[in-house]
């Protein structure tokens, strides 16, 4: 991994030679998971009522192992292989230093377990209203080997409501709104060894669904917002630590609809709009900036749009599906308190399904049909993520 402390790359004095991190990660999960739910109808009076509840549990072990070697502080008389650098326009792999450094050793079992109960009631034909909640426990040991003092075991509980409300306005549109509070374990531990606070998130929503056109044409249009506070960021004083005292808020508007078009093709759009941003004021120790209250956060970007296309075709009398999709998204920015965006882009992909039988099917798809070199996410300007060149599949299905 490429090194980003200023003083240990001197990519940052001559725009050539990159110094890396050499890293061992050994990381290892296994996570049960059981659920139970009854759900049913019965009357109060005028008001029907359509009733979930339900139960889960959860057994979640994570095994953590990670080593590294990281180069120096850079000097005139440092070399390629002490900094274990290339040249990036003329580079020379095989220099490998050994990552002896721990980051993690560590083991964290987690034990939960939650109930739920959700109840749609039908006031009137036009008015329903939805109401309900989920109730959580959430159990937490961690095993540090780097360390005789261990991080504290932990026992949450928490109550999560959530309300809902939607208004058949005329026979084509229904509004609706709801909001809902959430709750999320946080894995691992800060430096003083205390485990993290779960994460928690405050949401809400304003729509409405139409049916237009005898049904030729529906969809759905929504705002939203929403805050996570105990999100997880970096530590301000100490490289490769987090804390979890981060807030991240996102607002935006989603459009999808889908029309039945002339000629009986099918067409299905999405377009989000979202706005999100960092909440609370932190210090990134890894580039040494400060992300401040507002400041966008990365790999989000503001537009998503997505059009397909579909039409059913007859080839011997059988079911042809042809398909054409089309997904653009726009800039993002790629790098944390600077100006570093990644550029928008936006991919083909053609796909068809031959249906053989009742039982057979055969499907065929080509993504990035026009092999455009683009970059989904980064990091930092050092580290960039490219995408997926053209690629092409075909696949048998069979039901039964």
């Amino acid at each position: 991994n490429p090194e980003f402390a200023a003083a240990r790359n001197p990519y940052f004095v001559d725009g050539q030679t990159l110094s890396r991190q050499r890293r061992f990660s050994d990381y290892a999960s296994k996570d049960t998971v059981g659920r139970a739910e009854i759900s049913g109808n019965f009357m109060t009076g005028d008001v029907k009522h359509h009733i979930l509840f339900g139960g889960d549990y959860e057994r979640f072990t994570f095994d953590r192992l990670q080593t590294r070697y990281r180069p120096p502080a850079y000097n005139a008389s440092s070399t390629l292989a002490i900094l274990n650098a290339v040249n990036i326009f003329n580079p020379v792999y095989g220099n490998l230093p050994a990552p002896n450094a721990f980051v993690f050793n560590d083991t964290e079992r987690q034990r939960a377990y939650g109930v739920y109960l959700n109840d749609q009631m039908d006031i009137t034909k036009e008015f329903k209203l939805r109401i309900g909640g989920r109730s959580d426990n959430f159990k937490q040991n961690i095993d540090n080997r780097l360390s005789v003092l261990q991080p504290p075991a932990q026992d949450v509980s928490k109550f999560s409501p959530q309300v809902g409300a939607s208004y058949k306005a005329t026979e084509a549109v229904t509004l609706y709104t709801s909001f809902a509070k959430g709750f999320r374990p946080n894995s691992g531990f800060d430096v003083n060894r205390n485990p993290f606070a779960p994460e928690e998130t405050k949401s809400g929503e304003v729509g409405a669904k139409f049916s237009l056109m005898g049904g030729n044409l529906e969809g759905t249009v929504a705002a939203f917002k929403m805050k996570k506070t105990n999100v997880l960021t970096a530590d301000p004083v100490n490289s490769g630590q987090s804390i979890a005292i981060g807030a991240a808020e996102s607002r935006g508007i989603e459009v999808d609809f889908n029309a039945t078009l002339p000629g009986k093709a099918q067409a299905l759009v999405s377009y989000a709009y979202i706005d999100a941003y960092s909440a609370s004021s932190v210090l990134d120790p890894d580039f040494g900036r400060v992300v401040g209250s507002g400041d966008p956060l990365i790999n989000v970007p503001k537009h998503n749009l997505s059009i397909i296309l579909t039409k059913d075709v007859d080839v011997a009398g059988k079911r042809l599906t042809l398909g054409l999709g089309e997904k653009y998204v726009s800039k993002r920015l790629g790098e944390t308190g600077t100006q570093f965006f990644l550029p928008a882009y936006s991919l083909t992909r053609v796909f068809g399904t031959y249906h053989v039988s009742k039982q057979w099917s055969v499907t065929g798809e080509v993504t990035n049909v026009f092999d455009k070199v683009y970059y989904p996410a980064s990091y930092a300007a050092l580290w960039v993520a490219p995408g997926a060149p053209r690629q092409g599949q075909v696949r048998a299905t069979y039901k039964f």
